[in-house]
């Protein structure tokens, strides 16, 4: 993994917290996307060209479909079984400073920890194969 270069950690701070101050305002729910392509500036092109291309494995397929299930399930009880008076209590929490800072501290403080971790070196005689049999 490489160390995200200092610029990068700046950038994707400032995006983060553009998209966490929209967040605080209600119904600028669009502050998210600021903090996803934060996150994916400080992947780096590598790594996300990396992941890009990488197969996915079966039991994280399970996974995502199961959590997309989730939002849909959510989504779709919120409108039959919640007020829209409901709704404006869950946006009014969201959008509140108790929630929204302490989720901004603990991004920033995760991707600092990222910042400062230095990259993997591994110590020790290289890997070698074994011969093959003839």
């Amino acid at each position: 993994m490489n160390q995200i270069s200092k610029t990068r950690f700046v950038i994707t701070l400032a995006l983060m917290t553009i998209g966490f101050g929209l967040l605080m305002v209600p119904g600028m729910t669009f502050g998210w996307s600021f903090i996803i392509v934060g996150n994916f500036i400080s992947m780096g092109r590598q790594r996300a060209r990396a992941a890009l291309n990488r197969p996915i494995r079966r039991s994280d397929v399970i996974w995502i479909l199961l959590g997309l299930a989730g939002f849909a399930a959510v989504g779709i009880g919120c409108h039959y079984f919640v007020s829209d008076r409901g709704g404006e209590f869950f946006v009014r929490i969201m959008s509140h400073p108790a929630f929204v800072i302490p989720l901004w501290a603990i991004a920033v403080w995760v991707h600092f920890r990222r910042w400062k971790r230095r990259p993997h070196v591994s110590i020790g005689p290289p890997l070698v194969r074994p011969a093959a049999r003839a």
